[in-house]
């Protein structure tokens, strides 16, 4: 009986944790700003303690009735419970959210709850309030980073579904948006942009994002999105056929994925490990993944299309083996597993379809029909314009010609401004510099791998008066005008040998010079306003019209 007592004990304080965090912050905390608590919670180790520090913030802004930082606090605590505890602070958030009226906190919580249910793998209840998320955005006055947090969300219930190309319109607009002011949103894209090219075939581009990720992460020191490239990276390599080297990569980073308890890729992992053996005739082990995939289905419901394989060489296997109870069993597994991906995506599609596709093209109408007003009342006010122009146009010719008759004014011409140069460089060397940096353009010498100093040297100058005479010409610092020039030349490049448009970033990155691929990119995108991708999507449409 004491035992029983003792569990009901512990059962009931854990669930006042979840309930009623407020009643178990300390007095001393709440003394500390909002910053200084959550500054707190990351310098502390102890698990409990940290929760303290976030008890602490919601009970602060439980205090101060303020529903923004009440939200706020409760998805501080949803990120750090355990997995069957987050469900209880997302229905925190959205009862919050719909107490204060606020359109939103109401959508940053309805997507909160959608992304919940997502990594339960509940793509139906997630779609659900992702949908009611961007129903919000559209009629509400949301930041455009949640507008496109709702983009890339349900991106992925499209990438889920097998819409890999309309999954892939999404992500890269959402990584367009993201690329310069949010870097770690920026890492998520990039997988994501990685693994629909991967889906849909495209290997070596996808492995090319996939590096791409891992230099950006580097670059600004962000980690957190690594083993997820190279994961992805271990299962292109499979399709690329590379076995042994799938084996290899999947198999060194399946311990980081575990870490994160992330049971879908942690799958993923295995499945493929799975079928780099089998493809290497080693069935024996190639079975031992393929019944971990299978354990996972009956404890988690979570199953994926590409699974499927792995079911049908299970079957395979037993079937060589003559064990009959165990073909049986496989047989029916890969039958519910089928079953189970059928009905969610039936339900998915439609809901996607009438929800969220047939719901865009209506706003596209409103706002054809809207801009077609616009345009209309512009129109007419342009026409105004231009009557009202060429009228005093004639009136103020008339009032000068008289004026002039009268007076015998003479006309007056002002000088043009001469624009600024630097006086420390003499005139004659600046002349000399500009002459042979037009050489240097015409014959593509930016191509090389070069720098000011060297740049600098081969004019017969210095590196002061060549960055400065730069600067005074093309208004830009050494590093952009080499970069522009490189671009400039991908363009011309691109236009006139179409099959350059088919090169991997790796290649371009190669043919250009740019000693990384994030650099070329960078640089591209700050040269054109737009990535490689788009710009060449752009021009076949051009081309095409």
């Amino acid at each position: 009986m004491s035992k029983w007592i003792c569990i009901i004990s512990v059962l009931f304080g854990q669930l006042l944790l979840v309930q009623s965090p407020e009643k178990i912050s300390s007095d001393s905390l709440l003394s500390f700003s909002y910053s200084q608590l959550l500054k707190e919670y990351k310098k502390e180790k102890d698990s409990s303690q940290r929760t303290l520090y976030l008890l602490a913030y919601l009970h602060k802004a439980k205090y101060n009735q303020d529903s923004k930082k009440i939200i706020a606090g409760y998805k501080n605590l949803l990120h750090n419970a355990p997995e069957n505890h987050r469900l209880s602070y997302a229905d925190s958030m959205v009862i919050t959210a719909e107490k204060s009226r606020d359109s939103v906190l109401l959508a940053t919580a309805y997507l909160t709850k959608g992304v919940v249910f997502y990594r339960k793998t509940m793509y139906s209840r997630a779609l659900e309030y992702y949908l009611k998320a961007d129903d919000l955005a559209t009629s509400a006055e949301v930041s455009p980073y949640l507008r496109y947090k709702i983009t890339y969300s349900i991106a992925h219930i499209k990438q889920y579904l097998g819409d890999y190309q309309e999954a892939l319109v999404l992500f890269n607009s959402c990584l367009e948006f993201y690329m310069d002011n949010h870097p770690r949103a920026y890492l998520n894209t990039l997988h994501s942009v990685a693994l629909c090219h991967s889906n849909l075939g495209n290997y070596s581009l996808s492995n090319d994002f996939c590096q791409l990720g891992l230099e950006s992460g580097l670059e600004i020191a962000n980690h957190t999105m690594d083993p997820y490239f190279i994961l992805l990276q271990g299962v292109n390599t499979y399709h690329l056929q590379s076995y042994h080297q799938a084996i290899d990569t999947l198999c060194a980073i399946l311990p980081e994925i575990e870490k994160k308890e992330d049971f879908a890729n942690v799958t993923s992992a295995k499945v493929h490990i799975g079928l780099s053996l089998w493809k290497l005739d080693r069935f024996d082990e190639a079975i031992l993944y393929f019944q971990d995939m299978d354990r996972t289905f009956s404890l988690k419901n979570y199953i994926n299309p590409q699974f499927l394989e792995a079911y049908k060489l299970l079957i395979e296997y037993y079937n060589k083996e003559n064990d009959q109870q165990r073909q049986n069993f496989y047989s029916q597994r890969l039958i519910t597993a089928d079953s189970v991906i059928h009905n969610k995506y039936k339900e998915l599609s439609s809901t996607v379809y009438k929800e969220y596709n047939l719901a865009k093209l209506q706003n596209e109408k409103n706002a054809l029909h809207q801009r077609s007003t616009r345009i209309q009342l512009y129109s007419f006010l342009w026409k105004l314009l231009v009557v009202f122009l060429v009228g005093y146009s004639m009136w103020r010719w008339y009032q000068q010609k008289r004026s002039d008759k009268q007076y015998h004014l003479p006309e007056k011409i002002r000088p043009r401004s001469e624009k600024y140069y630097d006086q420390n460089v003499p005139s004659d060397t600046r002349e000399t510099i500009l002459y042979n940096l037009k050489k240097f353009e015409k014959e593509k010498e930016y191509l090389d791998d070069i720098n000011l100093s060297s740049l600098a040297l081969k004019l017969n100058t210095n590196s002061k008066y060549l960055s400065i005479i730069i600067k005074d010409t093309y208004d830009k610092t050494f590093t952009s005008y080499i970069n522009d020039l490189k671009v400039d030349e991908l363009e011309r490049i691109l236009r006139t040998k179409k099959h350059v448009r088919h090169y991997n970033y790796a290649n371009l990155t190669e043919l250009l010079n740019f000693g990384s691929i994030s650099r070329f990119t960078r640089a591209f995108k700050s040269r054109t306003g737009m990535t490689v991708q788009g710009y060449i999507e752009q021009m076949e449409k051009t081309e095409r019209s």
